[in-house]
């Protein structure tokens, strides 16, 4: 091929490959700097399938698909690769396809890019008359122990991040909401709480990715210039038996819920100290010391945080840091519905449970709310278990 053709064709690929990047900007609402061609879409983007299906349907419209163009997204990983394959429609499509002209690029660019420090994009949502209010505020002003606090909480978009960022903000914390995966519900998570009359702040991040990770704590910094308590709820697993356990699943499961602790522990404890002590609880399960169906890699890395957080609290002692871990056995929510043959272990780890019913998210809500607490300051160090389960299975 005549080398003219060839640096056509380069160039070609280049204009779709700021097309594709600045759509995931568009629907992801990311900012393009942490949009880069080789990065992977779900470990280090958070986008599933979902919203990749999304993205494709807006880069339809942007070419002019045809509406039965079909498209496999199953081993796309990457920015580059969805671009490469658009790039091959277009060669399969030569029916005036459109590319939105560089004007255009540059404006949507700058209108999605970066907050004004330079960093990555943390958003204070405030809620509208449309928003679905989830939790009222039921604690007097009185009785906000812990306003004047800053506390932050990983994978608090849902599940039961989600409540213990609801409880804070109602005993009168400002609260950092943290998601990745599930980016719109953290956002309506921060409106919630805001409408119903706390105080919260979403900053979006992987805490398994280590600069998003510094990123959220270098703007808690410039933000709120120090921290009280730090929940560390976010979690990635794999529910499966140990013969279809791979290396990636160990990696990703130590990386999410082991370093993530040590690194975010020293982090949050360097701020702490600022304010003279602070206090870090990190989520564990009751896997991490008996046998449960489908836990054999997840209940191993608990173990490990749960050991964690006591060295940890040696450590980090002298800042005047209490670190401990809460054990939480089941819980009705999103994540229990994950498990591999749910029709059959979710009914079952009711009827073993002493009061036939899972645990209530709230209680465990309190039980973290004692431990953050003036009167909880001699605890250090410790795992508190959370369950009335009769026995696991065996």
């Amino acid at each position: 091929m005549p080398e003219a053709i060839l640096h056509n064709v380069d160039h070609q690929l280049e204009d779709v490959e700021a097309t594709v990047q600045q759509t995931f900007a568009e629907v992801t609402r990311y900012p393009l700097d942490i949009l880069e061609l080789e990065a992977d879409l779900e470990e280090d983007l958070g986008i599933d399938s979902v919203k990749l299906g999304e993205i494709f349907s807006v880069l339809q419209e942007k070419y002019h698909f045809p509406t039965d163009t079909e498209v496999s997204t199953e081993k796309i990983r990457t920015i580059r690769a969805t671009a490469e394959m658009i790039f091959g429609l277009i060669s399969e499509n030569e029916n005036d396809l459109a590319i939105e002209s560089s004007e255009e690029l540059i404006v949507s660019a700058v209108s999605s890019g970066r907050s004004g420090n330079g960093n990555l994009e943390r958003q204070v949502l405030h809620a509208d008359e449309n928003n679905n209010v989830a939790v009222k505020p039921s604690t007097s002003q009185d009785q906000k122990p812990f306003l004047g606090k800053v506390a932050f909480v990983t994978g608090s978009g849902r599940g039961l991040g989600r409540s213990i960022a609801y409880h804070l903000a109602d005993k009168g914390a400002t609260v950092i909401v943290n998601s990745f995966y599930s980016r719109d519900l953290g956002e309506k998570t921060t409106a919630e709480i805001i409408s119903a009359g706390g105080k919260a702040v979403h900053m979006w991040g992987s805490i398994g990715n280590f600069p998003q990770l510094h990123g959220i704590f270098d703007d808690i910094e410039a933000q709120f210039g120090g921290l009280d308590f730090f929940i560390c709820n976010g979690s990635k697993g794999h529910f499966a038996r140990l013969e279809d356990v791979e290396e990636k699943h160990w990696e990703r499961a130590f990386r999410t819920n082991v370093i993530a602790l040590h690194k975010g522990a020293l982090r949050a404890s360097k701020m702490m100290k600022k304010r003279g002590g602070g206090k870090i609880i990190a989520i564990s399960t009751p896997s991490a010391h008996r046998y449960l169906e489908y836990f054999g890699m997840l209940g191993p890395i608990k173990a490990a945080v749960e050991s964690l957080i006591m060295y940890l609290s040696v450590e980090l002692a002298p800042y005047n840091v209490q670190l401990n871990s809460v054990s939480v056995g089941p819980i009705e929510q999103e994540r229990m519905y994950a498990y591999p043959e749910k029709e059959r272990i979710v009914p079952y780890l009711k009827s073993i449970s002493a009061k036939k019913r899972f645990i209530d998210p709230e209680y465990v809500c309190n039980v973290i709310e004692f431990l953050l607490s003036e009167e909880a300051n001699y605890i250090n160090g410790s795992v508190f278990p959370i369950e009335d389960t009769i026995a696991l299975l065996v």
